[in-house]
């Protein structure tokens, strides 16, 4: 009988070690997972904030770009003695592609897990007040080309054409000069604005990203302003 309690109780012994055993082993099996589905997760995130990062910074040294070209043609025709004319005779039509840049959701999702709300609704914002600006550079250039169309050249000189027009062709030509000076002023108001307002975004998604994922490998990106150098 001794023997038959010795065997049972080595019996229940061995299934309690090897329920514990199972236990843990299953228990170290689903840390593994969780650790591994954690490091997934952040790199996902890294990810999705590295491409808002990149597309930020894209919007930025667009109308940076578009901005300088402005600031080119307006310094190049003040050079040749032309400071006192409207800015539509100064500017040209402007070249580009302009096209809007968005941030899809899944790129703002980290920030909103990191509660950054603010930088969510700047970048929001100029994602929308770029696109009313390529609108109105775009809408600016198609209509100071058409301008060629309502006149007749009478000269050039180098890249300046002239037009001789009687006080009748330019009381008539009057609505459509004050629409487009005023496009090109809001423009240019506007895209100082933003340029100001992305530059800031872009810097600022950096440390919030590594604040949020614990990563200084994150990149910063620091922006100079061309204009106190």
């Amino acid at each position: 009988m001794a023997e038959f309690f010795v065997q049972a109780s080595a019996t229940v012994l061995g299934a309690v070690i090897a329920a514990i055993v199972a236990f843990v082993l299953a228990r170290q099996s689903n840390t593994a997972i969780e650790k591994r589905d954690a490091h997934q997760r952040k790199q996902s995130q890294k990810s999705a904030l590295l491409r808002l990062q990149t597309r930020a910074s894209i919007l930025a040294s667009d109308v940076a770009s578009t901005m300088k070209v402005i600031d080119i043609m307006l310094a190049e025709a003040n050079a040749a003695g032309r400071t006192g004319w409207p800015k539509h005779a100064r500017i040209t039509s402007i070249i580009g592609s302009f096209e809007t840049i968005e941030f899809p959701i899944e790129e703002l999702e980290p920030l909103v897990e990191a509660k950054e709300f603010d930088l969510i609704q700047g970048l929001v914002e100029i994602s929308m007040r770029h696109k009313e600006f390529s609108t109105a550079i775009s809408t600016y250039s198609q209509l100071r080309l058409d301008l060629k169309n309502k006149v007749t050249i009478s000269r050039s000189d180098g890249n300046v054409l002239s037009a001789e027009l009687s006080q009748t062709q330019l009381q008539q030509l009057q609505p459509y000069l004050i629409e487009l000076e005023t496009l090109i002023d809001q423009a240019i108001s506007m895209g100082r604005g933003i340029e100001k307002r992305a530059n800031s975004l872009v810097q600022g998604i950096g440390p919030a990203a590594r604040k949020f994922l614990a990563d200084n490998t994150f990149p910063k990106i620091t922006i100079h302003d061309a204009s106190q150098a």
